[in-house]
This record gives C-alpha cells, structure tokens and sequence, in this order.
C-alpha cells in the first residue's frame, strides 16, 4: 500500500468580531457577560475607565455542537496589518498592551455538547497609562490533540491527515480619558498599472493616541482640468502610534492619456472604542499627481506600429545607402533632362529624382551636378 504524504498542521485564524466561533467540532458561541454593544453587537468588550482602575467582567462560552470541545483562552493585543486590516496576535507573541494588562481566570476548559461556562477575567490598567485608545481582544482557540487524529497513525507513521485550528476574538476597547492627541498624516500617494486595474497606493502615519479609518475620493482630471470619473474607499484602521499602507483598486478603463488624479482624504473618527467626546475635530486632507493612462492593448498595436514603421524605414535607408554606393557622378548639359538620362543608363527616372531630391517638373540645368544609379553593365559617364 503507498503512504500518502504527512501533511503539515493547518492553522487558519479566524479573526472576524463574530458572537460564534466555528471549529472543526462544533460551534461555540462566545459573548460577553456586561456588554457596551456597539449597534447590538455582544462579542466586543467597550469600557472607558482611569489609570490604575481595575475592570472586572466575563466572557460567556456555550458549545452549539454535539460534540465536546476544549478551548484554549489568552488574551491579546491588537495589531493593524500593513492593508488596514484589524488583528490580533498570536498565542505566544510579546504583550505589550492589553494583552499584557488582562488575566483570563481559565486558559483552558471543555464543553460538552450544549453546555455553557461563564469564564472571568480582569483588567488591571496601568497607573501611568496615557490618555488615548487601546485596542486588545480575547481569544478562544480550539485545542487538538496532535497532527494524527484516531485510527489515522500507522506504524508510528501519521497518514494521510488535515486538521483545521480556529479561533476567534472578541475585541477589547478600552479608552483612557484625557488630552485628545489627533495626529495621523497622509505619507505617501502613488499608483501602479495592472492590465486594466489601477493600484492607488497609501501610507497613513498615526502618532496620535485615537484610531481613525482614512476614507478616500480619488478623482481623476484630464489634461483640461475636466474632471471624468470619481471613486470612494475605505482604507482600513489606523490605530495609535501604528503605520498602514493600504491599496486601492480601481478597474478605470474608460480613458488614456495624461491624467491627473487627486485624492481628497477624510480621517472618520472610531468611536467604538470610546464616546464621542474623546475625538477633536474632523480632519482631512488632500493630495494628486499626474499619472500616464496607456491600455495594454492600445500599447500593443502602438508598439507593433512603430516596429513595423521603423523596419520599414531602416529598410529604405539601407536601400538608399546601396544605391548611392553604386552611383557615378554625372554634369549635366544643355539639352539632358530626367526620362532620357533615365532611358540611356536603364533605369527609372524615378530612382534618379529621389536620390537627387528634384522636384516636379524635374528640370535640369546645363552644369548641374547630380547622381545617376549605375547598374552593374553601365559604365560611370562624364
């Protein structure tokens, strides 16, 4: 019998602020005991406390499945990926922050089908922390025994096997009142050319203690200053003291040619994690460049054209160059005109006329010094 290949342990993190988490056997339902809930939403811890307080709540686990489940329990704080996209770290990564600050009264537990178990937990909030937001979670994690699951290791060999860990998080918000430091600036704007897709490039800066999710309206403006097509995004959270560098895609195929493109960029405050009197006033800001439109396809048969152009003269110059190598120098007289210079070397008149720039009506005059194509059975005349 051929062994299949061992596969490696899959691990996908499910980090989305949901009240159920799906695991591979069941579903567990995790909500908080003393919620905030920002439109209705109960998997998302909100408080607003002082330094040096202490928070107390609990999170509610119940097992939807039919089957039992262990659960491992860690807190965690909050991180921005490099797109704007909200996260939280990994099991075994430094805690600075709520991460650090909150203790979880289980790490682990099992539920059996149907079964619900309060869990608490504690947020001890540092006396010197500053004014500002802080953004943490709570993370449920599904705890497997190995890589190999029953009937699947066969003479020590493991086969054949794909397991699936998941967890989940409900997010922790927690501002600390005080001085509102709005600091969050635009770095960088340029863009790149997919086939037929735009790529706006951001680069946000918050050195501010509130998070903000930047909105753009990308505008673009032909050479007249006409503006001719407008698009709206959101470009994921900025948190405190963090930088993210998201992409906008723009499928903009309308147009080609120089363009201008502006962005008008609008911080919106994030007042989940706080009440709306933490942030100051509304900020935005506004940016453009000029940026060069050409459709692959139209760039293909341009490219073709000057190729199929510049063979087409290269050619015509090396003929001209052949010919002129093989031209004698010829004085004209009084009565020669073009056809029989042309009828006496055997050649066309034509040839002559180009090689010697003449114009119509072709007219020679006696003295005139021109060149005449000589064939290989002329001789050179004087």
């Amino acid at each position: 019998m051929t062994k299949t290949k061992t596969l490696k342990l899959l691990f996908i993190s499910l980090l989305l602020a949901l009240p159920q988490l799906t695991i591979a056997n069941g579903i567990i339902s995790s909500t908080i005991k003393t919620p905030d809930p920002y439109n209705g939403n109960q998997s998302w811890f909100r408080y607003y406390e002082s330094p040096g307080n202490t928070i107390k709540d609990s999170l509610i686990l119940r097992n939807l499945g039919n089957q039992p489940i262990t659960i491992k329990i860690y807190a965690s704080d909050a991180t921005a990926n490099q797109a704007g996209s909200f996260s939280l770290k990994m099991f075994g990564d430094e805690q600075k922050g709520l991460g650090k600050w909150t203790k979880v009264s289980k790490s682990e537990i099992t539920l059996s089908p149907d079964q619900t178990e309060e869990v608490p937990f504690q947020i001890d909030i540092p006396t010197d922390l500053t004014p500002g937001q802080y953004f943490g979670g709570i993370v449920n994690e599904e705890v497997t025994g190995g890589p190999c699951g029953p009937n699947q290791e066969v003479s020590g060999v493991c086969q054949g096997s794909i397991q699936i860990k998941t967890r989940s998080g409900n997010r922790i918000y927690l501002t600390i009142p005080g001085e509102v430091k709005q600091d969050i600036k635009l770095t960088n704007f340029n863009w790149k050319q997919a086939g037929k897709v735009i790529h706006f490039n951001f680069t946000f800066v918050n050195n501010g203690n509130v998070a903000f999710e930047p909105k753009a309206i990308i505008s673009l403006y032909n050479i007249f200053n006409q503006k001719i097509a407008t698009t709206e995004t959101t470009l994921g959270k900025s948190l405190p003291n963090s930088t993210i560098s998201p992409i906008a895609d723009w499928d903009f195929q309308n147009n080609f040619g120089p363009l201008t493109a502006k962005a008008q960029i609008y911080y919106n405050q994030d007042n989940l994690g706080q009440f709306d009197t933490l942030h100051g006033t509304v900020l935005s800001e506004s940016a453009n460049f000029s940026i060069f439109i050409f459709p692959w396809a139209i760039s293909l048969i341009t490219i073709l054209i000057i190729m199929t152009l510049s063979g087409v003269y290269i050619f015509r110059k090396k003929q001209l160059l052949h010919i002129l190598a093989n031209c004698f120098d010829y004085e004209t007289k009084a009565d020669d005109n073009i056809m029989d210079l042309a009828e006496k070397n055997h050649i066309k008149w034509q040839s002559i006329a180009h090689i010697n720039h003449l114009k119509p009506p072709y007219v020679l005059e006696a003295g005139q010094k021109i060149k005449i194509p000589a064939k290989k059975s002329n001789k050179k005349h004087s």
